[in-house]
């Protein structure tokens, strides 16, 4: 019985994670990679299912079913995001001008516009930065640091060809 939930739990972390790639790959528009996935990713949950179906009622079967899949979510969200490349658009709005030369000396490119407010003096400046999602954490920290007030979103964006 542990044996057959191992391998249930293997089984599952492995489906998971191509689903989870395939999510991902799909929602950016690789159309033929997540149909090559989708076809794996039931072909072992079928295999599993079936498995955990015919082992007589226990509390282990389903819990490693269970535990395979959160495992499996958590590494697919991981491999998604080494093997994924996403550009993102990185918005701020901050009432600290002088954070140009801030960003200017860290090496960080981008671009800017001025902002008026009807509902009060502050100028505030929109500084809109393009990046490797990779590079997101580091951008972010350097603007709350420079900047704790700062309004910072960002998008994945994919660039027109």
């Amino acid at each position: 019985m542990i044996l057959v939930a191992l391998k249930i739990f293997l089984a599952r972390i492995l489906d998971v994670s191509i689903g989870t790639v395939r999510s991902v790959l799909s929602v950016k528009g690789h159309k033929y990679q997540a149909t090559i996935l989708a076809f794996f990713e039931v072909l072992i949950w079928f295999f599993v299912a079936r498995e955990a179906l015919n082992i007589k009622l226990s509390l282990i079967v389903p819990l490693a079913y269970s535990l395979g899949y959160a495992t499996g979510t958590l590494i697919g969200g991981f491999v998604s995001d080494i093997i994924i490349k996403d550009n993102l658009m990185l918005l701020v709005i901050t009432k600290r001008l002088s954070i140009t030369y801030y960003l200017e000396k860290n090496g960080i490119r981008y671009s800017s516009l001025s902002l008026n407010n009807s509902y009060d003096d502050y100028q505030r400046l929109l500084l809109v930065i393009y990046l490797d999602n990779k590079k997101r954490s580091y951008i972010v920290n350097k603007v709350k640091n420079y900047d704790k007030n700062a309004i910072i979103t960002y998008t994945n964006m994919k660039l027109a060809k």
